[in-house]
């Protein structure tokens, strides 16, 4: 009876309805709203799992990847799932379903030596719920993990189990040993390195300098003996960043082509500091939810939001903090202080460091590469709610979250349920794209932007192989390349929009082809030809890096 008297009940009970709402939520928007929300970035990805699929390969015919090569992601498993199904948007909301399982079994994974239960469930609500956002299907953070193409989902599950495992090293001597959670933080670490040097920023070398900093904390302190039975850890450790640094060097030794589109890490000019310290802010504010007070017509949701959430993670740091320093002047070594510990240092020092990069290195920062503050701020709601070993505490902190999370919602997720929901007003490219079906074309041609978008509504059925900045010049890039011949051309329709059909008919006639008008649409914004030659061309785009393999 103490169970139900103290509210443990009600605390899971509530915390469950959250969650259910979100996951209901992403399975809305994942499956009734893909092709609503589907943009250039999506269709690229689609674009790779079909034809992943038809190679069965992780690196298909003439792809060119960007910034990072697929491995463990979402289009990875979408390519499989649209090897059984033939349907390459439910293949894409499916391998996204399945990412978002993924996600949170991880989280529970790694606080459950250190939590009961509702910890447990507060954290896995937070991962899911901890984001402020407007309009999450429709804003870059809010791709990152549970809807559309979640491009960072593989990165974050594996940043939590890598996280878990350590976790366990530290905190308990006799899961120091060789392990399946070893063996799979090992192969995590692997495919992370072949895709980009991403983890290897955000997560290996931070837990390098936290683990090189644990053992001088131990050598000063005198506990030698402890220090050497702790050489199993940074043996742990060193085994991740080799397995990070095998799947590079193995990469690397394969020879993918691949292009680097956003920026290098060549030295930062000093001049260019205040404006690398505005983009430093501007990132911060849209991570912890001030950007959105300042561009949403409605501010004081976000005030809130912000201010709940930003409360909870200082809060729950510095208890945490005050407690460790504290029981370790009296000897004491708790676990759940030591892991709060463990999480602060680690993910401090990667949010720091990151910060760090962009000021001293020209590289191009973006929010998504800030992805750890989500799984931090979702660990320290799970501390926050444990940080008093009363009933009384732990049920009105799990009540201020929920309506934190239900805050979230509500700014972030209810609209974008509505539209995917509600039939809405035909879109020009959805005419156009059947009118594109009905004609039979098998491959349409054009600028990034719109041919996407089209290709998306046939839903595997036609083929978008496009152009970027000129009308007619090639995308050399996570674009099909090898498919502007003769052959493809004959079943292959150009759209332009604006006045680029102007461009192209001129470059029509120095070649000697002829365009012909087959449809247009918005009083003529949007324009259709076929042609009796390919007109799609190599420009100054085209670099050796990018050269696809014969």
């Amino acid at each position: 009876m103490v169970f139900k008297k103290d509210g443990q009940t009600l605390c899971l009970a509530a915390l469950s309805a959250v969650l259910l709402l979100y996951l209901a939520s992403f399975a809305v928007i994942n499956f009734f709203g893909f092709m609503k929300f589907c943009n250039s970035d999506m269709y690229q990805d689609i674009t790779y799992a079909m034809l992943a699929w038809r190679d069965k390969s992780f690196f298909p015919q003439g792809w060119v990847f960007g910034n990072q090569y697929y491995v463990f992601t979402t289009p990875v498993l979408c390519a499989l799932f649209y090897g059984l199904t033939s349907n390459a948007s439910f293949s894409m909301a499916l391998a996204t379903t399945v990412m978002t399982g993924l996600i949170l079994l991880s989280m529970w994974y790694l606080l459950r030596p250190f939590t009961d239960g509702v910890g447990c469930l507060v954290g896995v609500t937070a991962m899911a719920g901890c984001m402020i956002t407007a309009n999450a299907a429709e804003s870059l953070e809010g791709q990152l993990f549970y809807v559309l193409a979640s491009y960072y989902a593989g990165y974050l599950i594996t940043m939590l189990v890598v996280i878990g495992d350590y976790s366990r090293a530290v905190c308990f001597e006799n899961k120091r040993g060789f392990s399946l959670s070893l063996v799979l933080s090992s192969v995590l670490c692997f495919a992370a390195g072949m895709q980009s040097f991403r983890l290897t920023a955000v997560l290996i070398l931070p837990l390098m300098a936290a683990e090189l900093l644990r053992m001088f904390t131990l050598q000063q302190k005198k506990e030698s003996e402890k220090w050497g039975r702790a050489l199993a850890v940074p043996g742990r450790v060193l085994l991740y960043e080799m397995s990070n640094l095998a799947g590079a060097v193995y990469i690397a030794a394969l020879r993918i082509p691949q292009v680097t589109i956003y920026g290098s890490l060549g030295p930062r000019a000093l001049s260019d500091w205040k404006n690398a310290y505005a983009i430093n802010s501007r990132i911060f504010s849209k991570l912890t939810g001030f950007f959105y007070t300042q561009t949403e017509e409605l501010s004081l949701p976000y005030y809130a939001l912000s201010l709940l959430f930003i409360g909870v993670v200082v809060c729950a740091a510095l208890v945490t903090l005050y407690r460790y320093i504290s029981e370790r002047r009296i000897g004491i070594c708790n676990r759940k202080s030591l892991f709060g510990v463990i999480v602060i240092v680690v993910f401090g020092i990667s949010i720091v460091g990151l910060f760090a990069m962009n000021l001293l290195c020209d590289i191009n920062f973006r929010t998504p590469y800030l992805f750890i503050w989500y799984p931090f701020t979702a660990i320290l709601c799970a501390i926050f709610v444990k940080m008093k070993n009363t009933s009384s505490w732990r049920n009105a902190a799990v009540a201020l979250l929920c309506a934190g999370f239900v805050g979230n919602w509500a700014v972030g997720y209810a609209s974008e349920v509505q539209q995917s929901l509600e039939p809405r007003e035909t879109s020009i490219l959805k005419v156009v794209s059947d009118f594109v079906v009905e004609q039979g074309f098998t491959y349409v041609y054009g600028d990034l932007a719109i041919t996407g978008p089209i290709a998306a509504y046939t839903n595997g059925r036609v083929l978008a192989a496009s152009s970027y900045g000129n009308a007619l010049e090639i995308l050399p890039y996570i674009n099909p390349q090898g498919v502007y011949g003769e052959a493809e051309n004959q079943n292959a329709v150009y759209v332009f929009r604006g006045r680029d059909d102007i461009e192209a008919l001129e470059y029509a006639k120095t070649i000697d082809a002829r365009m012909t008008l087959v449809a247009e649409y918005s009083r003529g914004y949007y324009t259709l030809y076929t042609s009796d030659k390919p007109l799609m061309h190599y420009g100054s785009m085209l670099t050796a890096s990018t050269v696809p393999r014969q």
